[in-house]
């Protein structure tokens, strides 16, 4: 059975050994670094360098119209999203987990952009799912805390990285 039996456009691993060998290196590695989880489309996986606009390159040079990889809006490498990026990644690069107010300043902004300020007639936020139920209310524990990066390391990484 192929590897990618769920997925139509799928690479088969097992076809591997067919890719020319600069490609089947990259592939190989890609394997055993990231896992099966992650899948590769294509019979032949096209390896893409560098993205601009609403066009992907490969190695080659060959450009590809992507309006696929969550950016058919504003493109690859639009200045603005590029300098917003830097800004936020030299600020603070975390995820939601934490009680930090940037991500409930830019949730109350998207979802202003909804209709009645997208609330729900309980006023609670809308249910991206019309299946939605409520979470059980028992609490689970939480995880222990990260271990903390002394401050100067932390700001030099920041620095570094903003260069």
């Amino acid at each position: 059975m192929r590897d990618t039996a769920t997925m139509v456009n799928g690479f088969d691993m097992e076809s591997v050994d067919a890719l020319d060998p600069e490609l089947r290196q990259i592939v190989k590695r890609r394997a055993s670094l990231l896992g099966p989880a992650y899948k590769l489309f294509y019979a032949n996986p096209v390896r893409i360098v560098r993205g601009e606009g609403v066009h992907l390159y490969d190695a080659d040079g060959r450009a590809y119209l992507d309006a696929y990889n969550n950016v058919p809006s504003v493109g690859h490498c639009h200045p603005r999203v590029v300098e917003a990026i830097a800004r936020q990644a030299a600020t603070l690069n975390t995820h939601t987990r934490y009680a930090s107010e940037p991500i409930l300043d830019y949730a109350e902004r998207l979802l202003g952009t909804y209709p009645a300020g997208g609330r729900s007639r309980r006023g609670s936020a809308p249910c991206a799912a019309a299946a939605c139920t409520p979470r059980p209310t028992s609490p689970t524990p939480a995880p222990a805390s990260p271990t903390a990066i002394p401050r100067s390391a932390s700001s030099t990484a920041c620095a570094t990285a903003a260069s």
